[in-house]
């Protein structure tokens, strides 16, 4: 009798970390707005000194809003612009310029936003929530820096 507790206490535990197993370790790729809409935060990891932080929001509408700081994002925001997926590809138009108070080796978002306002991405939907960028085509190195290098973590 005890071996058989024994044995079905045993499977048991080996299902329950076989469904641990099974949860998605795999990044998906977002091919729709619904997939990335709200605000996301994100924090450069070698860029302390500019504190680093920045914030994200995606609306249904396919616009975007983006500022270095949460309180600034709905009234002054940084910067603004559109966004659209054709299958998997994520593109990112700016219009305002974005990230005016924002620069990086003499090169500002702004002055690429101007020059260089649409890029191309593919979004990954990672399995602990966040969001990563993987750059397609954007001739705006800083750009690229920023989306690439930060994980995107779901403020709401």
């Amino acid at each position: 009798m005890k071996r058989t507790i024994g044995i079905v206490i045993g499977i048991g535990l080996l299902l329950l970390l076989g469904c641990v197993a099974c949860a998605p370790t795999e990044a998906t790729l977002a091919t729709t707005v619904d997939d990335i809409v709200g605000i996301w935060w994100g924090r450069h990891p070698r860029h302390r000194w500019w504190r680093g932080d920045l914030y994200i929001e995606f609306k249904t509408d396919g616009t975007f809003r983006i500022a270095a700081g949460a309180d600034t994002l709905e009234d002054h925001p940084d910067g603004e612009g559109e966004f659209w997926f054709e299958g998997t590809q994520f593109h990112w138009k700016d219009i305002t310029g974005a990230v005016y108070g924002i620069s990086l080796n003499r090169y500002s978002w702004r002055e690429c936003a101007i020059s260089n306002p649409t890029a191309i991405y593919e979004v990954m939907l990672l399995p602990n929530g966040y969001l990563k960028f993987a750059r397609i085509q954007d001739k705006c190195s800083w750009r690229t820096q920023i989306l690439t290098e930060m994980g995107w973590e779901p403020v709401r």
